[in-house]
């Protein structure tokens, strides 16, 4: 479980920098607390809800970004988003 967690955050992390979001703004968008996401983007499994809150606010469906944690470099790749070395 140690992977998908490292997974969501990573995923997290990558897909609110594409957007140019700072945490507060994807908070906000997500209507979820600033400490939650504080320590979901630290490796705390997300809610149900609050995964689909926030794939929501980063413009995905939750199977979408179910595809995105359980395989980040492709779907990265897939869509033509940068990640930082």
């Amino acid at each position: 479980m140690a992977i998908q967690k490292s997974n969501t955050s990573r995923s997290i992390i990558v897909l609110r920098g594409n957007k140019n979001m700072s945490q507060e703004d994807l908070a906000r968008k997500a209507c979820i607390t600033l400490d939650e996401l504080k320590e979901i983007e630290s490796g705390k499994r997300p809610s149900p809800d609050s995964f689909e809150l926030i794939a929501e606010a980063l413009g995905l469906t939750p199977a979408d970004f179910s595809s995105c944690i359980n395989n980040p470099d492709q779907f990265f790749k897939n869509h033509d988003i940068p990640v930082a070395a």
